[in-house]
Order: structure tokens, then sequence, then C-alpha cells
């Protein structure tokens, strides 16, 4: 099966989502990488956050997929709850091929793929995903919009590596 898995980071941007995708690669195939994105963060405080979107291939049910992800954000210092400061790194599973209804608190594909953080790296990887079952593609939900068209940042880094520029 393929997941698609949102990665982000607001703190030690570049760094974070290459050690992301280093330790995702020892743990699943990775087929497909997108380009990063860079937006404001969704609650309008912090730092600017760098998106991207992988696929990969797994044959574990989302509970699986995500106890993986929650180890890795882990290594990148990544501590939930209150008080815990800055996203050093978040790892979401977004949709699993196959697979509609709840998984853990979430239901899947999540309704996050609307926002443009998640939307536009998903539809360059995932352009046929569709949220809801008859709803349109990730790709005709974007509708030819830019990134910068949807509210997205220009990057004024590098992208981190192993993640095309």
């Amino acid at each position: 099966m393929k997941a698609l898995i949102l990665a982000g980071s607001d703190t030690g941007r570049r760094e974070n989502l290459a050690l992301a995708l280093r330790e995702i690669r020892k743990r699943f195939p990775v087929a497909a990488v997108s380009h990063p994105v860079r937006s404001r963060p969704w609650s309008g405080k912090g730092d600017d956050y760098l998106n991207a979107a992988l696929i990969v291939e797994t044959d574990l049910m989302p509970e699986g997929i995500v106890a993986a992800l929650r180890e890795i954000e882990a290594m990148a210092g990544r501590r939930r709850g209150p008080g815990a400061e800055g996203c050093p790194l978040d790892l979401d599973l977004m949709a699993l091929e196959g697979f509609r209804g709840k998984a853990g608190r979430h239901i899947l594909p999540r309704d996050e793929l609307r926002r443009p953080y998640a939307m536009v790296p998903s539809a360059e990887i995932a352009p046929g995903l569709r949220i809801e079952e008859s709803g349109p593609t990730l790709l005709e939900t974007k509708g030819g919009k830019s990134a910068q068209d949807l509210g997205l940042l220009p990057l004024t880094e590098p992208a981190p590596e192993g993640f095309p520029s």
C-alpha cells in the first residue's frame, strides 16, 4: 500500500526535514518526495514552517505507521503537550491507499489536505488523491493556482538534503 505522509518543521527546518527523510527511508521504501513549501504557522504564532509530502510503500496499518513516525519525531526532539514550544518535526499520516475511515483520532484521508501547506506538496506527488470519495482530486482542488497564489511564501533557503530544489 502507499501512504501519504506530510513532514513539517518550524525549528531547525532544513536539518529536521533531512533527518525525517533519512529515518523514513530506513523504515519504508520511499516512492516519491515533493518539493518543500514555506508557510506561516496555521496558528499564527511562531516561526515559518517548511512542509513537504512523501509517499511510502508499507504493509502496516495506520497505527503502525503513526508509531514509526512518532519515533522519528522524538529523534528530532519533538515534545507534545502543555509547555511544548516550537515544532522541530511534525510527521502526519495524511492518507493510506485503500483505507478510508478513522485512524486513531483522525479520519483518513485527512481534511487538512485542503490547507495550502499540505495541498500543494501533496498534489505534486499524489495529484489524483481525493479527500472525499466522490469529491475533486487534490490537483482539481488546487485549481491551477501557484503556491504563492494560495498564500504560501517563497523559499528563502535551499531545499533540505534529499528533497528536490
